[in-house]
């Protein structure tokens, strides 16, 4: 299985925190009463870990290559 890391914090935090081991991510709106939307991450070991988007994201390369590689699959090239 290939991962990815992200670091995230937020705005007025000094130091960026990271996350290993992602295998996928996504975003929840306004699910159940929820006022904030939530980012969320899979990780390798089916933990899911959920954030607030008010929290700043760095994805490293290999996701955006994975979103590609994606894409070109799902469009059959």
């Amino acid at each position: 299985m290939t991962t990815y890391t992200v670091k995230f914090k937020k705005p007025g935090w000094l130091f960026w925190r990271k996350l290993t081991g992602v295998k996928g991510d996504g975003i929840l709106f306004g699910q159940g009463g929820q006022v904030v939307p939530m980012r969320y991450f899979i990780l390798l070991d089916d933990s899911r870990i959920e954030l607030p988007m008010s929290m700043m994201f760095r994805f490293d390369s290999y996701r955006c290559r994975m979103i590609e590689k994606s894409i070109r699959k799902e469009s059959g090239r």
